[in-house]
C-alpha cells in the first residue's frame, strides 16, 4: 500500500498557494474601491400643527435672511480603500429632486489636501446634485462632506442619494481583504458593484446602507 502521508501535505500546501497567488493577483489588479458610510442628522424638523406654534430654521448670509421648514445635515465619508493614490479625484453627488443642499462643506485628511466644488449651492440658490473634485485622495485618505438639507414638509427624513464617479472605481460600504479571501478559498462568488450605488433613507441615529432605493417614507400622522 502506498504511503500517502507525503502526498497530501503538498496537495494541499500547492492548493493554498494557487489560491494566495490569484488572490494577490486579483488584487492588485482589482478596480479600486472608495468605501463611504452616509448619515443624516435632523437639526430642524416641522413642528406639528397640533401644537398651535408655527416654527421655522432662519439661515442668515450675504444674500440676506432664509427661513426653512425643514434642515437636516447629512455627513458621507469617503475612504480610499484601494491600493492607488489619485492627485485628483472626481465624483457626483445626487440627491432626490425634492431635496435641496443649500451649504456644504468639505473636512480634508490634513492641509495638504483639499477639495473643490465645481458649483457652491447657497440658501438663495439650492441644489440637487454637487460635482466634487477632491486633490489629493492617496491611499487610506479619509474626507468628510457635510451637506446641509432642506426637505419636503411632509417627509420624515432625506431621500435616496446617489454617489458616481467617471473613474475606473467602485463606491462600496466596505468588504476588507480578509473577508475577500475567506469567500475565495470558500469557492463563493464575489459580486462587485459598479461604478454607482444608491444610499436608501435613514432615520436619524441609524445607519443603513443599500444598492437598491426605496420610496419615500410618507410622514406619520
Amino acid at each position: 500500500m502506498p504511503d500517502w502521508n507525503w502526498i497530501v501535505p503538498l496537495i494541499g500546501g500547492g492548493a493554498a498557494g494557487a489560491c494566495i497567488t490569484a488572490f494577490v493577483t486579483w488584487y492588485r489588479g482589482r478596480v479600486q474601491a472608495v468605501g463611504f458610510t452616509v448619515d443624516h442628522r435632523a437639526i430642524f424638523s416641522k413642528v406639528p400643527e397640533a401644537a398651535g406654534l408655527p416654527m421655522s430654521a432662519r439661515v442668515t448670509d450675504k444674500d440676506g435672511e432664509h427661513s426653512f421648514d425643514t434642515l437636516y445635515l447629512t455627513e458621507i465619508v469617503l475612504q480610499n480603500k484601494g491600493n492607488k493614490d489619485f492627485d485628483k479625484f472626481e465624483f457626483d453627488v445626487s440627491t432626490a429632486d425634492t431635496d435641496k443642499i443649500i451649504h456644504v462643506a468639505v473636512e480634508p485628511p490634513d492641509v495638504s489636501h483639499s477639495a473643490v466644488i465645481a458649483a457652491l449651492p447657497s440658501p438663495a440658490n439650492p441644489l440637487s446634485g454637487l460635482r466634487v473634485t477632491l486633490e489629493g485622495f492617496n491611499r487610506g485618505d479619509t474626507y468628510v462632506l457635510k451637506l446641509y438639507l432642506t426637505i419636503p414638509e411632509e417627509a420624515e427624513s432625506p431621500d435616496s442619494m446617489t454617489l458616481s464617479s467617471k473613474q475606473a472605481i467602485k463606491f462600496t460600504t466596505g468588504m476588507g481583504a480578509v473577508d475577500l479571501l475567506r469567500q475565495i478559498l470558500a469557492g463563493v462568488t464575489i459580486d462587485t458593484f459598479g461604478t454607482k450605488i444608491t444610499v436608501q433613507p435613514k432615520l436619524v441615529g441609524a445607519r443603513r446602507l443599500s444598492s437598491i432605493a426605496s420610496p419615500r417614507t410618507p410622514a406619520r400622522q
